[in-house]
């Protein structure tokens, strides 16, 4: 009997290539300034001064909260007998309600001239944007990711098309929300593209 030979890679190119990448990694890695990296990232309690922001600490503890709760749960059996209907429903109640919060903050900022809840906006944004994600990967493993299903489900349930275009608008907020898309695309047409929030 003739057992089969597990293939290797030609004159181990592929190890010499991924060798290489390590190295350039590294040096890339080595050569960084994290000292500006630190200065330019966003802490999630540290206004921009560098100074604590209790207005930021406390939304983000409210972001956070309901996942860990949500986390404790699954893994104390905790879910309710119908765990991924529960998660479903709980991501996209948060969901909903971090959005809408990040919607109202510039109203809000007008009408109470509370200059500082600016800083909070993205966060709330990014928040909602991700408790999405969990709300459409917790639908698309609750069918088993059966394609006959789900295009049933776009062809019975307009609620269905509408979901998917929000979630494809919270999709674009989130991937232009970076300061240096920011600064590419100018404030005016920044701004303009961020009105599809309002109908998502």
């Amino acid at each position: 009997v003739q057992h089969p030979v597990s293939p290797r890679p030609a004159d181990g190119r592929i190890e010499a290539d991924l060798t290489r990448a390590g190295r350039e990694i590294h040096r890339a890695l080595g050569e960084a300034d994290w000292h500006a990296v630190a200065r330019k990232a966003q802490s999630p309690w540290l206004n921009r001064r560098g100074e604590f922001s209790p207005l930021k600490a406390v939304t983000f503890a409210m972001i956070v909260l309901p996942g860990a709760w949500l986390l404790g749960l699954a893994l104390t059996g905790g879910l309710t007998p119908l765990p991924w209907v529960f998660l479903i429903y709980t991501t996209g109640i948060w969901a909903l309600w971090l959005l809408l919060a990040s919607l109202a903050v510039t109203p809000a900022r007008q009408i109470f001239g509370w200059s500082e809840l600016i800083s909070v906006r993205r966060m709330l944004g990014i928040g909602g944007l991700a408790y999405t994600v969990l709300h459409v990967l917790d639908y698309l493993w609750l069918d088993r990711f059966s394609l006959g299903f789900i295009i049933n489900e776009y062809l019975t349930r307009a609620t269905v098309w509408v979901a998917t275009l929000a979630t494809a608008g919270f999709f674009i907020l989130g991937a232009t929300s970076l300061d240096r898309v920011i600064q590419r695309m100018g404030a005016p047409a920044w701004t303009r593209l961020h009105y599809i929030a309002y109908p998502a």
